[in-house]
């Protein structure tokens, strides 16, 4: 049999995570704006037999395979770049080829949420699936899809900083934070991926790094494991060096930073960043998605 290997990539999450996760989705409906970024999972079907993660076994057990799997991530694990989904999505597209977008993000967050009993929303599965940066309406069930061609000149402001491994599993994070009473943080939250969305449509980016950090003040008090004191005096410095938003990109307590350099101080957080021997990682936008490569 012809081996079949297949990319898909990993995303940022500007705002709106948690909005897409039960209880709340179920009942208020949610709204995320996420982009796919060029840092891959990768698949290869069929593998020579090895040892196979739960993932890799999942999806063999789904797809009733005799043949294994094989899925590498592109990032550590529990970056906070949605890595998990990017795998599955990966993998599921190489074993199964003609499934449509819809269906392999579908069957990701089954296979996550419903067989492996993992905590989450369902942002993840679609940007790995889809690819592009895209405003995510999860509603009675359903998604809507409204895709965003963001300013060329974006993408040159942000950057990604590792804080290293979290202490914290993602999913007891995400139980904690869905186990308190967030309701307005959610709704709030709602509401500014929506006023992003028009900045990116006007391309106001001053506004809408004003707004990325105003989400990530209010994801700070979902939970007291979203962000380690540590965590939130660099970007405390973040600030004062030359950016004007950002946020952890997962569920919270470690994994990478996104930030946003101020439109009109470009380059100054990426130099103090390399005074201080700061490691630092450019982005790229993904606008493919999940593909065979």
């Amino acid at each position: 049999m012809e081996k079949t290997i297949t990319q898909a990539p990993l995303r940022v999450s500007f705002a709106g995570g948690g909005t897409d996760i039960k209880p709340y989705v179920d009942e208020y409906g949610g709204c995320v704006l996420a982009s796919a970024i060029k840092v891959y999972a990768q698949a290869i079907y069929p593998s020579a037999p090895v040892m196979t993660a739960d993932m890799e076994q999942t999806i063999m057990d789904y797809f009733e395979l005799k043949d294994a799997v094989k899925i590498t991530n592109g990032a550590p694990q529990m970056s906070g770049l949605g890595g998990s989904a990017s795998c599955f999505v990966a993998g599921i597209k190489a074993v199964a080829p003609n499934l449509s977008r819809e269906e392999v993000a579908l069957t990701a967050i089954h296979l996550e949420r419903n067989i492996l009993k993992i905590a989450g929303g369902k942002q993840d599965q679609y940007c790995a699936s889809y690819g592009g940066m895209l405003l995510m309406e999860f509603k009675n069930g359903k998604t809507h899809i409204d895709r965003i061609t963001p300013p060329p000149y974006l993408s040159k402001l942000l950057l990604l900083v590792y804080m290293g491994k979290r202490k914290d599993m993602g999913q007891d994070i995400i139980k904690d934070q869905m186990g308190r009473d967030n309701l307005l943080g959610f709704h709030r939250s709602k509401g500014i991926t929506r006023n992003m969305k028009q900045c990116l449509t006007y391309n106001n980016l001053i506004g809408f790094g004003e707004l990325l950090n105003e989400a990530w003040q209010i994801k700070q008090k979902y939970t007291p494991m979203m962000a380690t004191g540590e965590i939130i005096d660099f970007y405390d410095n973040c600030l004062k060096w030359g950016a004007i938003g950002g946020k952890l990109t997962g569920a919270g307590g470690g994994g990478f930073m996104l930030l946003m350099e101020h439109p009109n101080k470009m380059g100054c957080l990426r130099r103090e960043l390399s005074k201080k021997d700061i490691k630092y990682h450019d982005i790229e936008f993904d606008t493919e998605g999940v593909k065979i490569a």
